[in-house]
């Protein structure tokens, strides 16, 4: 039998549920967890972003990632800070469909420097590096991505306001993965000078679950797969530069404890003990995620799909843990079909589909509702809990 062809989402539909994702959230838990933005203050000259530059790749545990240019912890605060002060009817659709913000330099410079209004042109700077990375980005299910952060940076010096536009393909990217809000702490973040414990801090913020990772390959046992070192991006070319950030690591032993992170040691001699460092998801740090935009949907008992081909690989997610909303994890148990008939029409009304989860006993309370059968099924790919 042949497949039935659904409808993709309208691409006015999918930008709102983007604008609304982006209202909500600031940061895609897959670019932290890759090292889009490099444990680094400043750009080196030989990471600028040159016609034919050969990219440089991280592989870690949570995806791999290749990046023609640089972008920096000083890049990440930048943006941090832009949504942190920026009134959420300052995000919205551009004519081209992206998003943009609007927001005053003056507010974002005096907030990151203290004051300091002065740095205009090193803010434009700053966003025109987001322009020229390009960024290709494959998840452990195989999902690939490439974009550039942004697509256009301007600035209005009769308002003293910037306008910055993400790039299309940034924004699917945003809207399909699941994305984090730690605009909590942002303001405890930017305040640390050291751009390796700030990508600690962000690496690990993105989870859900307690975790540990060993700090370099020298603090590996044989159930280690990916060190902390090299998860952030941080080159571990010579045994001296793992020591320095061993040493960076253990001056800032406390403030870790601030974020819920932990050193552990495998003996009381610092010196050649080996370094774990281990996140406790448990806290009171306000974090909150968002996996893709949804809706809450409408439902009836009696909707119940007859399972076509094209459901079978749906009913594979099946008593599987799914990230919902505030970065919960609930337990898949079935999809229903929806028909949204129309008063004033005499076709069937407008298809769509709604997961269930087991959780809830009665199905109106929480399902996420989806125009078509691909986006459930790249919704699941993204947002299904991966057993250690």
């Amino acid at each position: 039998m042949a497949k039935k062809k659904i409808p993709e989402v309208s691409e006015s539909v999918s930008a709102q549920l983007a604008l609304s994702k982006f209202k909500g959230t600031h940061a895609s838990v897959s670019e932290l967890r890759t090292a889009l933005f490099l444990p680094n203050n400043k750009v080196s000259g030989n990471s600028k972003a040159v016609d034919g530059q050969e990219a440089r790749t991280v592989q870690t545990s949570w995806g791999k990632m290749s990046v023609e240019g640089a972008l920096t912890q000083k890049h990440k605060d930048i943006l941090d800070v832009i949504f942190l002060l920026t009134p959420k009817d300052d995000i919205r659709v551009s004519p081209t469909g992206e998003i943009a913000i609007d927001f005053s330099a003056n507010s974002v410079l005096s907030y990151y420097f203290k004051g300091t209004t002065r740095n205009t042109k090193w803010l434009e700077e700053m966003l025109t590096d987001c322009m020229r990375c390009i960024v290709v980005l494959q998840d452990t299910h195989g999902v690939r991505w490439k974009f550039q952060v942004a697509s256009n940076v301007g600035y209005n010096p009769t308002d003293g306001k910037f306008k910055l536009v993400f790039h299309r393909n940034y924004v699917s990217f945003f809207q399909g993965t699941t994305t984090i809000n730690y605009l909590t702490v942002v303001e405890k973040i930017i305040k640390i000078q050291d751009p390796i414990v700030k990508a600690i801090i962000r690496f690990f913020l993105t989870h859900t679950r307690s975790i540990s990772l060993p700090l370099s390959d020298l603090d590996k046992n044989e159930d280690s797969k990916t060190s902390l070192l090299e998860t952030i991006g941080f080159r571990c070319d010579s045994l001296r530069s793992v020591q320095r950030a061993r040493k960076t690591i253990l001056e800032h032993e406390e403030l870790l404890k601030e974020f819920s992170i932990e050193i552990k040691l495998s003996s009381q001699k610092k010196r050649g003990a080996q370094m774990m460092l281990r996140y406790t998801a448990e806290n009171d740090l306000g974090i909150r995620f968002a996996a893709k935009a949804v809706v809450a949907a409408v439902t009836n008992q009696d909707s119940l799909l007859d399972f076509e081909s094209e459901i079978e690989e749906v009913k594979s997610f099946y008593g599987k843990q799914i990230l919902c909303e505030e970065g919960e994890y609930k337990t898949l148990h079935m999809i229903h079909k929806i028909t949204e008939k129309d008063e004033n029409e005499d076709d069937s009304g407008k298809t769509t589909y709604a997961l269930q989860f087991e959780e809830e006993e009665v199905m109106i309370d929480y399902c996420l509702k989806f125009e078509s059968l691909p986006k459930i099924l790249e919704y699941l790919k993204c947002n299904t809990l991966i057993q250690a």
